[in-house]
């Protein structure tokens, strides 16, 4: 790709890979010239009628400098005169580092990512659903994708940020990776955006390798976009180095063991899911909670998940893993096609039967009894983060007759009172 020096080059490019669905954009605007970009970009789009559904702006003040408050101004007003509605938050995030004690760059994306989890699902409708869009570049990319290996990140480190992925459950876009920050720059040249003083201080590492390595690097001929692009696939949005985004372990092997153990453990499960090594913090975190025979585990981070009851194996899961989108069903006279975790089925369905999520008081029958859908996951060890995922058969009374387990692992759950053949389990024995 040449080099694009306009904003309306950047919107035509952007048109081209805009969602197929219409849904309701949350641009993520801190009023920085590459958010600033993304808010002009996307007021292209609106005016021109290339975009489907909505959009809309999202701030967050973390009242860590003096000017923060003006910032949020700024971006109010540019996005109003653009005429997109603004959802601003003005939090404390020093307070919230101390509170989770955790450095300041951690708190600010923990805050984030809690505030944009409320905001998709107050936005967020059955015909329209909300995907938050960021204004990462391709330089991002690469700082990223130093960062990582600095850390001893695999192979996953080339395919980090791609155009789309979801993140603790948030559907994610990135339009502006296609391009590199000297693109932005020239087509920002008569724009008016705020300067974060704080980029140009050099207590963080992004700060120092942006300063620092990236223009070593330029100078030597190195492309942003074109190592972006050869890492991802942009008409299927799937990278080019395979990803496992789900791996369990026999809680044996952790229950009891040291810390040294545990980080080997650890550090074999990240690498077959192509994520940085275990921190100390982790490796400290599940230690301490493995020392019980009884243990259970609730940990969450933007890069990985895990999760285990008291008595099954431990779940790790990549943030992204196809398990945490939400399926997509066809349906065709009596049939479903549908197509969630990565895998298409298609799922024969009775009159009045529909398929449908689970849901906290849906419920199934076992024999003349009734049963909470949930407590047969709970006994089953189906991981938490997984239920409101997977694909369920409920008849027009709302009773689960099917439980699609299949996409997930294992064979399907029927709950049926006729004497079919392929039934998985026997409700009167439960």
């Amino acid at each position: 790709m040449g080099f694009v020096a306009t904003l309306p080059d950047i919107a035509e490019r952007v048109a081209q890979i805009l969602p197929r669905h219409a849904c309701t954009h949350i641009l993520c605007v801190s009023g920085g010239i590459d958010s600033i970009a993304l808010l002009h970009v996307y007021d292209s789009l609106l005016r021109s009628g290339r975009l489907q559904g909505d959009a809309v702006v999202f701030h967050l003040d973390h009242r860590l400098r003096a000017e923060s408050a003006a910032d949020a101004d700024f971006v109010c007003a540019t996005a109003r005169s653009a005429g997109f509605p603004v959802y601003l938050e003005s939090r404390n995030v020093s307070e919230f580092a101390r509170r989770l004690k955790v450095g300041l760059e951690e708190a600010g994306r923990e805050l984030r990512y809690r505030i944009l989890d409320r905001l998709v699902t107050r936005l967020s409708k059955p015909t329209l659903p909300a995907i938050v869009v960021t204004a990462h570049h391709a330089d991002d990319y690469l700082e990223s994708l130093l960062i990582h290996l600095i850390r001893g990140g695999g192979m996953a480190a080339l395919s980090t940020l791609p155009l789309y992925d979801v993140v603790r459950g948030q559907q994610r876009f990135r339009p502006l990776v296609l391009f590199d920050k000297r693109q932005i720059v020239a087509a920002m040249k008569d724009l008016t955006f705020r300067e974060d003083a704080s980029n140009a201080g050099r207590d963080f590492l992004r700060n120092r390798i942006r300063q620092d390595v990236i223009p070593l690097l330029q100078r030597e001929g190195l492309s942003s976009t074109r190592l972006w692009e050869n890492f991802h696939d942009v008409q299927t949005n799937s990278p080019t180095i395979p990803v496992c985004s789900h791996i369990k372990l026999d809680r044996a092997l952790l229950h009891g063991s040291t810390a040294l153990q545990v980080k080997s453990l650890l550090d074999i499960v990240m690498d077959r899911m192509h994520l940085p090594p275990a921190s100390r913090a982790l490796v400290v975190s599940i230690e301490d909670r493995c020392r019980r025979e009884r243990f259970r585990l609730r940990l969450e981070s933007s890069e990985f998940r895990v999760w285990s009851d008291e008595r099954g194996p431990v779940h790790f899961f990549r943030s992204d893993s196809p398990l945490f989108r939400e399926m997509h069903v066809v349906r065709e006279a009596g049939e479903c096609l549908v197509s969630y975790g990565n895998r298409k089925q298609l799922i024969r369905v009775g009159v009045g039967e529909s398929v449908v999520c689970f849901s906290d008081g849906m419920m199934y029958r076992a024999g003349t009894h009734r049963r909470k859908v949930k407590k047969l996951f709970q006994e089953l060890g189906i991981p938490s983060v997984v239920r409101r995922f997977v694909p369920i058969v409920a008849d027009s009374n709302g009773f689960a007759v099917r439980i699609c387990l299949s996409f997930f692992e294992g064979s399907d759950l029927f709950f049926y009172e006729d004497a079919r053949k392929e039934l998985t389990v026997n409700p009167a024995s439960m």
